[in-house]
């Protein structure tokens, strides 16, 4: 069952899905993944990677929270306030609210995050504490960095895919440490990672799983967004196992 959700941030309405499975609930409720979406994402995610993940997921007993941070899709706010710490603040409002919900387990609560995304999540985890948690190709703050014309921050804005991106956002990421925000987490974690993926080194991955000693699984022959029906299948398939703790 899908339903549309929203929560606050202070006074901002931060707007996203719910997908409860059809089946009785167990004694304790359902498993459930909040998903954090990428940079200039939402809660859809490109190709609908996150609604199918959510469909797929909720056909085999794990319910879900898919919603766009503050910035981003139907959510209240600008995306030229976006930063890292704003959306880990989201991930926490979105975990509580999960955690609230009819019919859940909120003791297995777990957090899934794509790209920037997984960045988010492995910053949340300490505080938040989910149950487990899921990287889909989690991005380093360098993958943005080297982006940059000789190293050097924008004086004002920049526009990315239409939208705002702030010197504060950019500014920011150098004093980022997911890595070592992971390795305090101590949350049981597997990193997935597109064989092809450009946008995020697979290196860059593997240093998350490395922290986490974690598992690493690579999709093959699919890039950052998984782009492929079977090797989205497989990439569902095998978090749902890990989530479940069947894995």
């Amino acid at each position: 069952m899908e339903t549309f959700a929203t929560f606050r941030v202070g006074r901002e309405r931060l707007v996203g899905v719910t997908h409860l499975p059809d089946t009785p609930a167990p004694e304790h409720g359902h498993p459930l993944v909040v998903m954090l979406h990428g940079f200039t994402g939402d809660r859809s995610e490109e190709g609908r990677l996150f609604t199918l993940a959510s469909r797929a997921f909720e056909a085999r007993g794990l319910a879900s929270l898919r919603f766009d941070f503050r910035g981003s899709g139907d959510s209240d706010g600008d995306h030229a306030d976006v930063t890292v710490s704003r959306e880990v603040e989201d991930a926490f409002a979105a975990v509580e609210f999960a955690r609230g919900l009819p019919g859940v387990d909120g003791e297995r609560v777990s957090l899934l995050g794509l790209s920037l995304g997984g960045m988010v999540a492995a910053l949340a985890a300490q505080h938040a504490r989910p149950h487990r948690l899921a990287l889909w190709s989690p991005m380093l703050p360098q993958d943005m960095l080297r982006h940059l014309p000789f190293g050097i921050l924008p004086p004002t804005l920049v526009e990315v895919k239409g939208l705002g991106v702030s010197r504060a956002f950019l500014a920011e990421l150098s004093r980022l440490d997911p890595l070592e925000a992971l390795r305090r987490a101590g949350r049981d974690t597997h990193v997935f990672h597109g064989e092809k993926d450009d946008t995020v080194p697979r290196a860059s991955a593997e240093q998350y799983a490395f922290a986490a000693n974690a598992p690493f699984s690579t999709v093959p022959r699919v890039g950052h967004a998984f782009e492929k029906i079977a090797a989205r299948e497989a990439l569902y398939g095998g978090t749902l196992d890990f989530l479940m703790g069947r894995l």
